[in-house]
Parts: structure tokens; sequence; C-alpha cells
């Protein structure tokens, strides 16, 4: 299964920061030369940069926690801390991608 394989969740932490990061390039691209962008995309991306970045360096071992909390089925407060602190620091920069998207025009200066 996927969410045993440690690996696999690297490739797929690599693929989703890849992925993420592509679109957001192309996000800040578009809203600078055509002065629009879309803010529930600028969250949902940056988020899912963060999260990509956290599960290929920090890949969860779920047989672990699993045998550790005596469970079928982890949830999320059986993660261990960095990935509460990982979950924190994606919403935080998913909003901060957004606000800084929104306030595109005081950073550079536009020409749409």
């Amino acid at each position: 299964m996927f969410k045993y394989n440690r690996s696999g969740q690297r490739f797929g932490g690599f693929f989703l920061a890849a992925f993420a990061g592509v679109i957001l390039g192309w996000m800040w691209q578009h809203a600078i030369t055509k002065c629009e962008y879309w803010p529930k995309a600028a969250a949902f991306f940056g988020s899912f940069l963060v999260l990509g970045i956290g599960l290929a360096i920090f890949p969860i071992d779920h047989a672990q926690l699993e045998a550790k909390y005596n469970v079928d089925t982890i949830k999320f407060q059986h993660f261990p801390w960095i990935w509460k602190l990982l979950t924190v620091l994606a919403i935080l920069f998913g909003i901060a991608n957004w606000i800084a998207l929104e306030n595109l025009g005081s950073f550079v200066e536009l020409h749409c």
C-alpha cells in the first residue's frame, strides 16, 4: 500500500511540490502580466507546496504509529509534532500567498 511505502510517499511529495510550484509560478506570472489571479487557488496551491515538501522530507511511518497507539486507522492526533507544525505552516503560507497576490500592486509596478 502507498501509505506504508516511504519512498512512494517521498516521490508523491516531490511530485505534489513540483506541481504546486509550477502552478504558483504560473499564477504569479499571470498576476504580474495580466493583473488577475484566483484567490482560492493561491491559498490552495501555496498550502500544497508546503505539504508536498513536508511529505518529501518527513514521510509518515503508518505502521509505527498504528503499533504505538494500538489503532487500525491513525488520525491527525496521532501524527508526529512535525506534521502538526507543517500543517499550520502550510495554512499560513497559503494565506500569505493569497495576501501577497492581493496586494501585488504595492510590491511591483504593474503595466495592465
